[in-house]
Parts: structure tokens; sequence; C-alpha cells
């Protein structure tokens, strides 16, 4: 057994044994909508969403001069999906931007989170 996939199994069981902390989010993901010439217009498309179960490890205030909150989180998600190309998570009604990623193995990330209150 690989030391990636002994981390990938912990960090799944811990979202098993830590069901109560887990949330339910969505990423979601606007389109990059590209000038269809032969209509002469942009084609309209939907947003996408990916069903995602969250852990927060940490929140804190960046700092006293701005209102920025920073949160660092595990995502976990059923389909592997590039989180690059996401936008926003939304956890329970609140919508986070998505900061960089600090690990990642195509179904579970740490990252961080940032929004203006």
């Amino acid at each position: 057994m690989s030391y990636k996939s002994l981390i990938d199994k912990n960090v799944a069981k811990a979202f098993v044994l830590l069901k109560d902390l887990v949330l339910n989010a969505t990423l979601n993901k606007k389109p990059n909508p590209a000038f269809d010439f032969s209509t002469g217009g942009f084609p309209t498309q939907a947003d996408s969403t990916y069903p995602a179960k969250v852990l927060i490890i940490k929140a804190a205030k960046l700092s006293t001069e701005t209102n920025l909150l920073l949160c660092t989180v595990l995502v976990k998600v059923s389909t592997a999906i590039d989180i690059a190309n996401c936008d926003t998570v939304t956890i329970g009604s609140v919508i986070w931007q998505l900061g960089p990623v600090i690990s990642s193995n195509g179904f579970i990330f740490e990252m961080q989170l940032q929004r203006t209150p």
C-alpha cells in the first residue's frame, strides 16, 4: 500500500467518523461562453453543479484591517473533477469563493475558501 492511498483511505474514514461535522455543499462552475460567429451571439449555457461533502478545518478573519474571512476545508466529491474550473462553493446558504488548493487527488481537496461578509 502506498503512502498516498493510505492517506486517502484515512481521509475517507474521517468523513465517515465525523458525520455530524461534515456539511453538504455544492461546487458551482459558471460556463465560459465563447462567442459563436455562426449565430452572432453567445450560447446559453447553464451553470454546472457538483454535490460535495465539506469538513471545515479552520476558519479565521485574515486581519483587522480587512473583512476577508479565510476558511481551510477538506472537500470530498463523488466524481473526479478539475477543481480549477469551479468558481464558488455553497455551504448551507453561504457562498464562498474558491482560493488556492493546498492538496488534491481528484476526489478529495484541501483548499482555502474566502468570502467578504
